[in-house]
């Protein structure tokens, strides 16, 4: 049967011909099949960046805030001389302390990561159920073309061996009829000779 398939999916250009006569692959198996969804699967990589992204968040909830610096500048100067420049007139560098901020963050970064990797199981979960669903429909239908292809192939004997019954009868029946035509023929032979 899988020649068939094979030879109609070449045929029909689904297929190259140069992958039909490789080696037969291993059977392939549930797990196999969740194991290769979990690699491809889009939601899974979205997934696994977003635990990435809250672990960037954490790292950063322990970190404390850049200085900032600040320059204020006026052109009072340049206008009362009309030289046109500028005066800084102030300068400043500030540091926020963050002294009870970094706990806070600290216990909302470690929640964020708690959700992500939790989604992530979630998701997870639900790519395997799929997988496991759509597997199991694909052995329920294997299991049911290779029961189709069994009582094919015994209905196929049971009509080859009516048929070759009645071929078989047909036969016997015909040399019955020849030898009852021979047997009625030396009958009425002797018959002939006895009375003769």
């Amino acid at each position: 049967m899988r020649t068939i398939l094979v030879l109609l999916l070449t045929g029909s250009g689904l297929v190259n011909s140069s992958l039909t006569w490789a080696e037969p692959a291993a059977r392939w198996t549930l797990a196999a099949s969740i194991q290769r969804a979990v690699e491809v699967a889009p939601e899974m990589k979205t997934a696994d960046a977003e635990i990435g992204k809250q672990q960037g968040k954490l790292e950063q909830a322990g970190a404390w805030p850049n200085p900032s610096v600040s320059i204020q500048v006026n052109n009072k100067l340049g206008i009362e001389d009309a030289s046109g420049g500028y005066d800084v007139t102030q300068l400043a560098i500030s540091q926020p302390l963050p002294i009870a901020r970094l706990t806070h963050q600290r216990k909302q970064a470690e929640a964020g990561l708690a959700v992500a990797e939790a989604q992530r199981r979630q998701q997870q979960l639900s790519l395997e159920h799929k997988v496991a669903q759509r597997f199991h429909a694909l052995q329920l239908a294997e299991a049911k073309l290779q029961l189709a292809e069994e009582r094919f192939q015994q209905a196929r004997l049971i009509w080859y061996s009516r048929h070759g019954r009645v071929r078989l009868l047909n036969t016997v029946s015909s040399q019955v009829r020849s030898l009852n035509t021979f047997c009625n023929s030396r009958i009425v032979s002797f018959t002939a000779q006895a009375l003769g």
